[in-house]
């Protein structure tokens, strides 16, 4: 499989995304655990929202206390 060579082109074209979901994907961390997330349901939550905008508001909602 790896001597494929569409299968290398396939790993070249993907890099820059994997970059751009990884560069994401700290921020949201980042955010989670100042906004007082465990790290686990930092992880957790990325786990279960496939939606990156989803995560974002989450934080904002929960991270803001109750009303």
């Amino acid at each position: 499989m790896l001597d494929n060579p569409s299968f290398r082109q396939g790993i070249r074209d993907s890099v820059l995304i994997i970059l751009a979901v990884a560069g994401f994907g700290v921020a949201y961390g980042v955010l989670a655990v100042r906004a007082g997330f465990p790290p686990w349901l930092a992880i957790f939550s990325s786990v279960v929202i496939v939606s990156g905008a989803a995560q974002f508001a989450m934080i904002g909602l929960l991270g803001s206390g109750p009303v």
